[in-house]
């Protein structure tokens, strides 16, 4: 079993957080599981807390092609 927390949008490659997108969040996310020997379809429970209300559009979308599903409002 693999437990994740507070993983955030912080590019590997310089180390600084990218704003504005839950994109490189999953991106992370994916990339800690892989290495740990597991895949995000294997998750059990996931939160999200957004600093914006205003992103829960665009976090639906990433997120329901990374789960394969919708979430509901």
């Amino acid at each position: 079993m693999v437990y994740l927390s507070a993983v955030t949008g912080v590019d590997p490659a310089t180390g600084s957080l990218v704003e504005g997108t839950v994109t490189p969040v999953l991106e992370n996310i994916y990339q800690i599981l892989e290495g740990a020997g597991s895949h995000i379809d294997k998750s059990v429970t996931v939160n999200i807390f957004l600093t914006s209300m205003s992103d829960y559009h665009l976090m639906n979308q990433v997120y329901s092609k990374a789960f394969k599903r919708e979430i509901s409002q």
